[in-house]
């Protein structure tokens, strides 16, 4: 067990920076909806294994999920995805879901390939799933429960 909350504390620790953009000045948990201890909102996306990740119903299916949200042209975020697909090749815990902010699918599918990243991603072309966890800034991380209760969020 100690083992593992490493692990998680690690993967938390690696999202340290964040792309802002549009001018916009340095983000803050302020800038989250959530704060620990809440349920995570309700949503459905469709992931790119063609599977539905449903909240909070899907959160029982692993012992913690790291939802991410990212933008493939945010710099921070390019970084961040590989210290992810890293980290889930060395470790394979916890459960990694990326979802993007405002990004469609085939300019996703692209990156992913010229990058050879495995991590399942639901591409979503609006701020609807994004605007239910935060306001601004991205990459933006939330660790839930088995249960779908914030443990932590990091975003700077």
């Amino acid at each position: 067990m100690k083992r593992f909350a490493a692990i998680c504390t690690g993967i938390i620790a690696a999202l340290c920076t964040a792309c802002v953009g549009d001018g916009e000045p340095e983000i803050s948990d302020r800038d989250s909806r959530l704060k620990t201890g809440d349920t995570a909102p309700a949503f459905t996306v469709t992931l790119s294994d063609n599977t539905t990740f449903s909240s909070p119903a899907d959160f029982t299916e692993s012992d913690s999920t790291l939802i991410v949200f990212f933008n493939t042209t945010c710099p921070d975020c390019r970084e961040e995805l590989e210290n992810l697909q890293q980290r889930q090749q060395a470790t394979h815990a916890p459960r990694i879901i990326c979802i993007s902010r405002a990004q469609g699918r085939e300019e996703i599918r692209k990156y992913w390939e010229e990058h050879s990243l495995t991590l399942v991603y639901a591409a979503v072309p609006d701020r609807s799933v994004y605007s239910l966890f935060a306001l601004r800034g991205i990459p933006r991380s939330y660790l839930f429960s088995p249960s779908g209760r914030l443990i932590r969020q990091t975003a700077e």
